[in-house]
């Protein structure tokens, strides 16, 4: 498994791993590393924002390096 961002995200909620973005559960694609700093289909609009902190700092910093600085993208668009 890949490093995700939720964990670091204001919105996600640790005893379900779900969260305001996708309540019934985080699509595979993110667990995958998509970039969910940006809009992606059945979002509601809701979008990756960083919990404040040292741990979601380096949590953020860790992906970046598994993903690339600009995150897998979805929908057949290019990855990075």
């Amino acid at each position: 498994m890949f490093p995700r961002l939720c964990p670091s995200c204001v919105h996600w909620n640790l005893e379900t791993d779900t969260c305001k973005a996708f309540p019934r559960g985080v699509p595979l694609s993110i667990m995958l590393g998509a970039d969910h700093r940006r809009p992606i289909a059945g979002d509601g609009g809701v979008v990756f924002e960083q919990k404040e902190g040292e741990q979601a700092a380096q949590n953020l910093q860790m992906w970046k390096k598994t993903v690339g600085p600009q995150g897998k993208t979805t929908g057949g668009a290019r990855t990075s």
